[in-house]
């Protein structure tokens, strides 16, 4: 992802409970920045109890050490690179900006996870970035953020086998690097394995009701 001012945001993981299960929603967020509200941040969740990934790419213009700030007021961590660059696991209930920092070079793509929980009460979160003199704090653009590759069974083809490109959100075959998508929102159609696949992550929705069946084939996920 060399540097061109054509990125489009991170994919947002929504679950509806704390730890990370019960996922609801996934979706391509052009940045993190959800405003104070004591409404739940979509409508098929609640307002409390409730955590989020982003997962994608981050490709800076410019060469040098950048400040990240990340406002939340429960838990969350950011990961760039290899780095966990902030990490808050005190659910506090305040409002409080958080700063750390990371070396980063113009052009090279660097892996960004964030994650963020909710307790109870109002939430909001806000990613900020700052390398003087070149860039002033703000959010994070949606130029400088790249989407994991993702593929959603949306079961086109004539058949139910994983390699038939129809099958996939795009007429594309996910590769190592995709995370896997099944929810009934695209098709319930059963899902099954014609050859041996990798994959980076797969997520099964909970209101997918179709079976994935692996037959005597092997499914390694490599991600995180």
């Amino acid at each position: 992802y060399p540097f061109s001012g054509t990125g489009t945001g991170l994919i947002g993981e929504y679950y509806d409970n704390r730890d990370f299960t019960n996922l609801k929603v996934v979706r391509l967020d052009e940045t993190i920045d959800i405003p104070f509200s004591f409404d739940p941040p979509d409508p098929s969740m609640g307002g409390d109890h409730f955590s989020i990934i982003w997962k994608g790419f981050l490709v800076p213009e410019y060469t040098g050490t950048y400040t990240i700030y990340c406002l939340a007021d429960d838990t969350f961590d950011v990961k760039i690179g290899n780095e966990t660059v902030l990490f808050r696991e005190e659910i506090m209930d305040v409002f409080h900006e958080f700063s750390g920092h990371v070396y980063l070079v113009a052009g090279k793509a660097y892996e960004i996870v964030v994650r963020m929980t909710e307790d109870t009460g109002a939430h909001e979160i806000h990613l900020k970035w700052e390398s003087s003199p070149a860039v002033t704090k703000q959010v994070i653009p949606k130029e400088n953020l790249f989407p994991a590759a993702h593929s959603i069974w949306d079961g086109g083809g004539a058949d139910e086998n994983w390699n038939t490109a129809a099958n996939w959100s795009g007429n594309v075959v996910p590769n190592e690097e995709s995370i896997v998508i099944f929810t009934n929102n695209f098709s319930s159609k059963n899902a099954m394995l014609n050859g041996d696949v990798q994959i980076r992550d797969l997520m099964a929705l909970s209101d997918y009701s179709g079976n994935i069946n692996l037959s005597d084939k092997t499914l390694s996920i490599n991600g995180d």
